[in-house]
């Protein structure tokens, strides 16, 4: 009896050890499998708008939303900003807007023209923030604040992450360089 008792405590320790990181880990997957739609979706946007627009220094994210798919706009959920903040940022703000995507995810972009690109160079471009699940959970983990992603839309349709940014990338508001850290764990090229 005690070497059962023994066996239920080691099999007990090696459940809770493993079960957290086996749903991390499918957390991490469905995260990332949620960025690159959202890349995708930020590369379309941009196709379709350029097929009926022509895109310019005042050209911000919120141009591109008539050509987005998404469930609602969302003025009241406050999303998870990039691990470098570990803040959050409130939908309901007068300098951006907030889409619901259908996979839960939000998607963060500036409505106020100081957001625009600014010019017409390569190095110009305008930012989106998305947090994968939608919720800020106020704890500093991959389910917490700093689980969001800040995609980059260049002028000439190229995406990036605040990570992998050019240097010296410009908007109308200023301009910033890659930093180094502020891509989520979860997040891979790959």
């Amino acid at each position: 009896m005690a070497e059962l008792l023994i066996a239920l405590v080691v099999l007990g320790v090696i459940f809770a050890l493993t079960i957290p990181k086996v749903l991390q880990s499918q957390n991490t997957g469905r995260y990332n499998a949620a960025a690159k739609d959202v890349m995708l979706t930020i590369d379309g946007a941009y196709k379709a708008y350029m097929m009926e627009n022509t895109a310019g220094a005042a050209t911000r994210g919120s141009d591109l939303t008539p050509y987005i798919d998404y469930v609602r706009v969302d003025t009241t959920t406050v999303i998870d900003d990039n691990p470098t903040d570990g803040t959050g940022l409130a939908c309901s703000s007068t300098a951006w807007d907030c889409l619901q995507l259908f996979d839960g995810g939000i998607l963060l972009y500036p409505k106020i023209s100081n957001h625009s690109f600014g010019n017409t160079y390569a190095t110009n471009g305008t930012w989106f923030q998305f947090d994968p699940d939608g919720k800020n959970l106020n704890v500093n983990t991959v389910d917490g604040p700093g689980k969001g992603l800040e995609f980059w839309l260049y002028y000439n349709g190229n995406i990036r992450t605040r990570s992998t940014i050019n240097s010296a990338t410009c908007t109308q508001n200023g301009c910033f360089n890659p930093v180094s850290n502020a891509d989520p764990s979860w997040f891979s090229w790959n």
